[in-house]
């Protein structure tokens, strides 16, 4: 597709796509601008100062009145042209605005047949040599145009000198041979120039969008990775982690806090008549206090708490640098939270209460495993106990 976009129209060397077309010449006006002001200058000042060379070959004659007048017109055409190129950039960019200031060039030229005298002719046309070769090698004008007006140049070099000299037949035809030869040599040049600009110009393009593609597909990949790794180490009912995920998390800082002498706590939670929840009410509505408690969790924990789900209605909260003592009143406060909260839920409003045996780490668990049946069981004894309270593990 991309290289259909940027195809050339072999007949004048540009994109078939109109939108490409439009932002290279936009593009090369941004380059070019600078450029083609200057070269615009030095013609208007060279036009101008070839008014001494006119009054040092005709004198204080009528006809160099006649010159300093068409010498000064064409003089102000480009200064109205470099006056008006930044305002409106389709003069340079669409070649209109160009090979119109190329034409009046030409006209106020093409009048030096009319006011020099016959001995001047072969330096006025080897000066219009020179304008033809520099209309193809020092301004950037489209193909069409520069045909244009190399055409509109021979024709008017052959109109003025058979009206001004009576040049005709087989010297005439010289003449228009002549001036083909820098007009065919400059549109192959020309044509050669615009096609490998443009080339390079949606070869870059291509490159830039291939980049953007590959851009693209790399932030979706690390989307999908991140998304796959939440995935892997995040419960997808609660958003918790899952438990693959939490006991990694937590063996890091029993190794942690073992290493550095501090403290850790573990609280296993488990919903109190959960099941009684799910029959009554339903699984959707167990689902919503999973959640509800999930989020309640994660609102009383700090940043650098550990909180999972361990399955079906259980929870587990690890604490590093905290004692027994903190764990306790930390577990107390949760739970009081969720014995006084009303959940809503599509089946009405429903209260839960849970009950939490809390664990502080030593020196006899040898794993995460016995670290976590301390706080098992303690959990459990407080369900033997009556439900709705905290345990602390012997």
């Amino acid at each position: 597709m991309a290289n259909r976009n940027y195809a050339l129209n072999p007949w004048v060397a540009e994109f078939v796509h109109p939108g490409v077309e439009q932002e290279y010449r936009s593009e090369q006006f941004r380059q070019q601008r600078c450029q083609v002001l200057v070269a615009l200058l030095v013609w208007a000042g060279l036009w101008l100062l070839f008014v001494l060379d006119d009054y040092g070959r005709i004198g204080p004659q009528p006809e160099f009145g006649v010159m300093l007048v068409q010498r000064l017109l064409v003089f102000g055409a480009i200064l109205a042209f470099v006056v008006a190129i930044p305002r409106w950039p389709a003069l340079f960019t669409e070649s209109h605005g160009l090979a119109a200031l190329m034409a009046i060039g030409w006209t106020g030229y093409l009048s030096l047949y009319f006011l020099l005298p016959g001995d001047e002719i072969a330096w006025i046309f080897g000066m219009g040599m020179v304008m033809l070769v520099a209309l193809f090698v020092f301004l950037p004008i489209r193909i069409p145009h520069a045909l244009g007006v190399s055409l509109y140049s021979i024709a008017g070099t052959a109109a003025a000198l058979y009206l001004s000299h009576g040049v005709h037949g087989v010297r005439l035809a010289s003449v228009v041979g002549a001036m083909m030869v820098p007009v065919v040599t400059g549109l192959v040049v020309l044509y050669r120039l615009q096609t490998i600009h443009r080339k390079q110009f949606g070869s870059l393009k291509v490159a830039q969008e291939m980049n953007l593609e590959l851009a693209h597909e790399i932030a979706v990949r690390r989307e999908l990775e991140e998304t796959l790794r939440q995935q892997a180490s995040i419960d997808p009912l609660t958003g918790l982690y899952n438990r693959r995920q939490y006991e990694e998390l937590i063996e890091h800082e029993m190794r942690r806090a073992r290493r550095a002498g501090t403290p850790l706590a573990l609280c296993i939670l488990d919903i109190d008549h959960f099941k009684r929840v799910n029959d009554t009410y339903g699984h959707g509505v167990g689902d919503e206090a999973l959640q509800f408690l999930a989020a309640l969790c994660r609102e009383t924990v700090r940043e650098t708490d550990i909180v999972g789900r361990l399955g079906g209605e259980e929870f587990v909260v690890a604490l590093p640098d905290t004692a027994l003592d903190d764990a306790l009143l930390f577990s107390e406060r949760l739970r009081t939270r969720l014995e006084q909260a009303e959940i809503e839920t599509e089946s009405g409003v429903i209260r839960l209460t849970v009950t939490i045996g809390v664990a502080e780490l030593s020196s006899q668990d040898a794993s995460l495993k016995d670290f976590a049946r301390r706080a098992d069981q303690a959990m459990y004894a407080g369900k033997r106990a009556g439900r709705n309270q905290v345990q602390a593990a012997a």
